[in-house]
């Protein structure tokens, strides 16, 4: 109220009033502004409360952003409606118009006979503005600078194209050519969300299209983009997902997708197989390292399941990796003969099998993972006949898909002298019997 007492006595010519008069003049100015529905002391509040000033400016800026969209629609909203007239029923007349129109703006020649009567019979805007630059400078102004580039650029793109209409093309085939662009980002989202073979069905498409349009800078793009992702992201994925623990079905799909993914798609499978391999040796070790013996050595019956739980890792995995890649892949053998030890088996007759030594590898890195682990616990013929058995279940296993399997598996539990010889047969003996039983 102070505000508007000064406000409104400001432009009278007077006394300073006194304080009882201020007091007079306050009471009834606020007599006359008050009323019994609205307070203007909370009116005129900064703060944004109901009622107040705050709100009512609240309300106009939303009314003007209102006014302000409608305004843009109004404005931009026949643009559809532009673009459908152009591009309707195939009818590209209006653009070779345009085109047309272009092509008119390209003959303009800033040195020709033409256009030097024309400057001299036309006055310029320059000549009502009384500039008095040289002509020469006249005629390199930033206008046809830009005329002159865009002329020549016109007649590069003639003579490699050899064709006209190329801007009616281009505007026609405007959503398929987006489409294109948003290929890679399609690509990598296929990917990080798992959907590998979206993303490899892309890849092969981008591979047609660069073959059909060799020529295309565009095109080289896309595919060398998608290329990258497929080949860095997707690959580095599918490899890690191999050492974990996946079902069958998921490592083969793994594989099969590997298998079209450069470097692996290529007709020898030896790199492949390595780096699959590898990558499962990686994960039976790591499931191994979830029993230890050491730390339940005092009790020995702790130790002894452990060492139960790691023979079952062995008969699970290994067979199931070998198996997995044998019926997805056509590998390179080349005959091998590994006999067993004459004090475990009498089999001199054994014929050379055509078998891959990177496999051989594999059973005797993952033997030897095992074994390290019963000879640190100090379990030399401390373990009962059962672990034995369970092992030499393990070895038949992979004697069904390959003899030299079976002989590198024995013959390994045979050297590391954890088990004494008599086990070992005693063990053979009985898996023989037991087979002999349940398959009757």
């Amino acid at each position: 109220m102070d505000v508007i007492l000064i406000e409104v006595l400001g432009s009278v010519e007077r006394q300073p009033l006194s304080k009882a008069e201020k007091e007079e003049c306050l009471k009834i100015l606020e007599e006359s502004l008050q009323s019994s529905t609205k307070n203007y002391d909370d009116y005129f509040s900064s703060r944004p409360s109901v009622g107040t000033i705050a709100e009512d400016v609240a309300e106009v800026d939303a009314q003007i952003s209102l006014f302000e969209r409608q305004l843009k629609n109004q404005l931009v909203g026949g643009k559809d409606m532009v673009l459908n007239i152009l591009l309707n029923n195939n009818n590209n007349a209006k653009l070779k118009e345009i085109q047309k129109e272009l092509e008119q703006l390209w003959e303009i020649d800033n040195n020709g006979p033409e256009a030097e009567n024309f400057e001299r019979s036309a006055p310029s805007v320059d000549d009502f503005l009384g500039d008095d630059k040289p002509t020469a400078e006249k005629q390199d102004d930033e206008f046809h600078r830009a005329v002159k580039r865009l002329k020549e650029r016109a007649k590069k793109e003639s003579d490699s194209h050899n064709s006209s209409g190329n801007l009616a093309m281009v505007l026609e085939n405007l959503s398929n050519i987006t489409g294109l662009m948003e290929l890679p980002f399609l690509a990598r989202t296929c990917i990080k969300t798992g959907h590998y073979q979206e993303a490899l069905m892309l890849y092969t498409y981008s591979k047609s299209l660069l073959l059909n349009f060799p020529s295309s800078s565009i095109v080289q793009d896309i595919c060398a983009n998608i290329s990258k992702e497929t080949q860095t992201t997707m690959l580095s994925g599918l490899v890690e997902l191999l050492s974990t623990n996946v079902t069958v079905i998921s490592l083969k799909k793994i594989v099969n997708y590997l298998v079209s993914i450069p470097p692996f798609d290529v007709p020898k499978k030896d790199t492949l197989l390595r780096v699959y391999l590898h990558m499962r040796f990686k994960f039976i070790q790591s499931q191994l390292d979830r029993f230890s013996i050491v730390a339940n050595a005092n009790n020995d019956s702790l130790a002894e399941m452990m060492v139960k739980r790691k023979i079952e890792v062995l008969r699970e995995h290994i067979h199931m990796s070998i198996s997995v890649f044998i019926d997805t892949i056509q590998l390179e053998t080349q005959p091998l003969s590994i006999p067993l030890y004459q004090v475990i088996a009498d089999n001199t007759n054994v014929k050379p099998l055509p078998t891959n030594p990177f496999i051989l590898e594999f059973i005797s890195n993952c033997m030897n993972c095992l074994l390290q682990d019963l000879i640190e616990a100090n379990l030399q013929g401390k373990l009962n006949e059962s672990v034995c058995l369970q092992l030499v279940y393990c070895s038949f296993r992979l004697h069904d898909m390959n003899f030299n399997y079976h002989s590198l598996f024995l013959n390994k539990i045979y050297e590391s002298d954890i088990f004494t010889v008599d086990s070992l047969k005693n063990a053979i003996e009985k898996r023989r019997e037991l087979q002999i039983k349940y398959s009757q």
